[in-house]
């Protein structure tokens, strides 16, 4: 059986409440100060994992067959639910509803520049799985390259994204997936020295307080004082200048999981989210674009709405469980 990374599972964890967060506080409306100290950096740290446990595939089929299985076949079934919901509210727009499997995010971030269709519903946070799917599948063949060439390859593909985001917008949010692939690739490399430095930091507690409140505090400055700090890779809007803040983010968020990790209750609970963490995204995601209207909420609703979420994940987990087991 698998060991799993506690304080990977932790941080995880963190960074999809703070989405949740995000979207309850309708951040991107208001720029909220959550979405201002967290929107840098808990996208990209589902990159960040990914490739810390990426391995070279033996079989390159199966390996495409489960991301699609993981990632692919939630995103389309999501869909497939807001669009149904759509067409029973009486919007019976099928051009734009077909156009918004290709273009995930609301046509009022991306209009100008679609080179499929002209116009998008949005169909809200899952966007991100077919995200990461593209970023595996594009990571693929450049895994074949020896490190000093893949590295070469990653950075001028990002580069390559981004300027091309200035002239038009590819489907399947393809561009932001090769720019993911910068910290997929950093993922992947750090990885080792990651697992070296959380082992040291449990035997040295003191230490590991000292350098996260160190870290919090470089950062804060990063998001108050530097420029495009905030931006989160979601929109076809992220900026090369917000590297500092993803990377210090992330390196934050870390920090702090360590030190979660000695409190039983905060340990259990976000490491368990963490997990399950894209069970916890198909939730939202059902909740934000079918379900209920989101933004600008009380915490009542936040705080209800995250021990839900929980209870639901653990049914689905617990009877998944035990259908297996027979």
């Amino acid at each position: 059986m698998k060991i799993r990374d506690k304080e990977i599972d932790i941080a995880k964890g963190i960074c999809i409440l703070c989405m949740i967060l995000v979207h309850a506080t309708y951040g991107w409306g208001n720029y909220s100060k959550i979405n201002t100290y967290t929107g840098v950096f808990f996208l990209v740290f589902f990159f960040f994992t990914s490739g810390f446990y990426y391995r070279k595939p033996m079989d390159t089929l199966d390996y495409i067959t489960r991301r699609l299985e993981r990632l692919e076949v939630p995103y389309v079934c999501i869909c497939l639910v807001f669009f149904l919901k759509m067409w029973s509210h009486g919007y019976r727009n099928l051009p734009v509803l077909v156009n918004s499997l290709f273009y995930a995010l609301p046509s009022a971030f991306s209009a100008p520049y679609m080179i499929v269709g002209t116009n998008t519903v949005g169909i809200g946070p899952i966007w991100f799985l077919n995200c990461l799917f593209v970023t595996c599948l594009f990571y693929l063949p450049v895994s074949m390259l020896e490190m000093k060439y893949r590295t070469a390859v990653v950075i001028i593909l990002a580069i390559a994204a981004k300027v091309s985001q200035t002239y038009t917008l590819l489907p399947f949010n393809i561009q932001d997936a090769m720019i993911g692939m910068v910290f997929f690739h950093a993922g992947q490399f750090i990885y080792p020295y990651i697992k070296n430095g959380i082992s040291w930091l449990h035997g040295h507690t003191l230490a590991a307080a000292g350098i996260c409140g160190a870290v919090l505090t470089i950062y804060v400055m990063e998001i108050r004082y530097l420029p495009y700090q905030w931006f989160n890779l979601g929109g076809n809007s992220y900026n090369f200048q917000s590297l500092l803040g993803s990377f210090t983010g992330f390196a934050l968020v870390l920090l702090v999981s360590v030190l979660i990790i000695k409190i039983p209750v905060l340990r259990d609970v976000l490491g368990f989210i963490g997990q399950n963490s894209m069970v916890v995204l198909v939730l939202h995601s059902l909740d934000i674009t079918t379900f209920r209207n989101w933004g600008a909420r009380s915490w009542l609703f936040i705080i209800t709405t995250l021990i839900y979420y929980t209870l639901i994940t653990f049914i689905y987990v617990e009877g998944k469980s035990r259908i297996n087991r027979k």
